[in-house]
């Protein structure tokens, strides 16, 4: 609704935002522009909110594992004792049919078939003790893992400055305050009134993690922009990825955020020129909309799959792009990569699909031909691509 100075209110994200559409106003957009366009490159998170969340995470989880190793070695201690007397048992049981054997005479009839008798039966005793104590011995092992493994997660515990019980859970929630310090755009944008109201906002944020009692199998999270919420669905294979996956997140959040203190809604997102705005994450094959199903059946018939959609999304440029980073630096750059045989401009270009990564290397280590994102830019965003590997370049090099 316009009012008479010409300024119109927008709802963004279930928040108001004012913009002053007189000339006046447009000269304070046009301002904002140039800001968010300096902000260009790599976007980042603000660093003590991840490092806040990540060592609560990292704490969380520890206490998880670290209940669970309790319980393992004291249920396979309990069992190890049982086992340990009905070893005893069949070990007395076996001494006492060798003296009868040898106590058997061969000649007598009757006392041959009670000699084979004795020998079946220490067959049977040979085969339940080698059992138990194969089973003792693969308890000790596992109780030695679970020992080492629980030094490790009080090693985290005790470093960490979050107080988190020792105990399972389903689901873990904390609420973390906005913390800017250190954030990179602090001393860039203008600090007004509306950066006043973005912060009163965006003045806390929910974390909530979820696992189904196991942490087994792949995580995901995301940002709730609705409910200023991460939620975290913690899995085995995203422990060495959960600061990635965190920064991800946080980065989402710092999207809307600096969106709504500068007054733009495409902070975080690259430039209209190499934008794909008919794509995104949130389509559907199965979508009650026509025009959806048919945009879905045409990108699939491109080749373009769900991991597609989310990859091209314009709002996740700089976020899969922070990942490929991280990626680059940790698993591409480390000693047990295979690729390590080549050097660092070659192993460059087989990230970002430049040059055709060798196929038995495709192989080993489960890859469609470097980068998924690159790969993804590369064969359907050239200009996402060309940007993606000018600012990867500048974080590696």
């Amino acid at each position: 609704m316009a009012s008479r100075s010409g300024a119109t209110s927008l709802l963004i994200g279930g928040c108001g935002i004012f913009f002053d559409f007189s000339r006046k106003g447009m000269e304070e957009v046009r301002k904002i522009l140039a800001i968010t366009k300096k902000l260009a490159g790599e976007f980042h998170a603000p660093p003590l909110m991840v490092r806040d969340i990540v060592t609560w995470t990292e704490a969380k989880i520890a206490a998880f594992e670290l209940a669970g190793s309790k319980r393992v070695i004291e249920y396979n201690s309990k069992v190890i004792d049982a086992e340990q007397e009905i070893l005893q048992r069949r070990l007395r049981e076996r001494d006492r049919v060798n003296y009868l054997m040898g106590q058997t005479n061969q000649d007598d009839v009757v006392k041959q078939a009670e000699h084979w008798l004795q020998r079946k039966t220490r067959m049977y005793l040979d085969g339940e003790i080698e059992r138990a104590e194969k089973s003792i011995a693969h308890r000790r092992k596992r109780i030695k893992e679970e020992q080492e493994a629980a030094i490790k997660h009080s090693e985290v515990l005790a470093g960490s400055s979050h107080k988190v019980k020792i105990s399972s859970w389903k689901r873990a929630k904390k609420r973390v305050k906005l913390n800017l310090a250190g954030w990179k755009y602090l001393g860039r944008a203008k600090q007004g009134e509306q950066w006043r109201l973005a912060i009163a906002v965006f003045g806390t944020i929910d974390v909530e993690l979820v696992n189904s009692g196991k942490l087994r199998g792949g995580g995901s999270a995301y940002w709730d922009g609705h409910r200023h919420l991460i939620r975290i669905r913690v899995g085995k294979s995203m422990s060495d990825k959960l600061r990635t996956t965190i920064r991800h997140e946080v980065q989402h959040f710092a999207q809307d955020f600096l969106g709504m203190a500068v007054k733009a809604i495409d902070v975080g997102m690259p430039s209209k020129k190499i934008r794909t705005p008919e794509i995104n994450q949130w389509l559907k094959a199965n979508s009650s909309y026509s025009s959806e199903k048919e945009l879905v059946r045409k990108l699939r018939s491109q080749g373009i799959t769900p991991d597609g959609f989310h990859a091209l999304d314009d709002i996740e440029f700089y976020t899969r792009l922070s990942d490929s980073v991280d990626e680059f630096k940790e698993s591409w750059s480390s000693p047990r990569n295979p690729l390590n045989r080549y050097d660092f401009k070659e192993r460059f270009k087989i990230f970002i699909g430049e040059i055709e990564m060798p196929r038995y290397l495709m192989k080993e280590l489960n890859l469609i031909g470097g980068s998924k994102t690159f790969w993804w830019f590369k064969n359907h965003a050239k200009g996402k691509w060309k940007k993606a590997v000018k600012e990867l370049w500048k974080a590696v090099s």
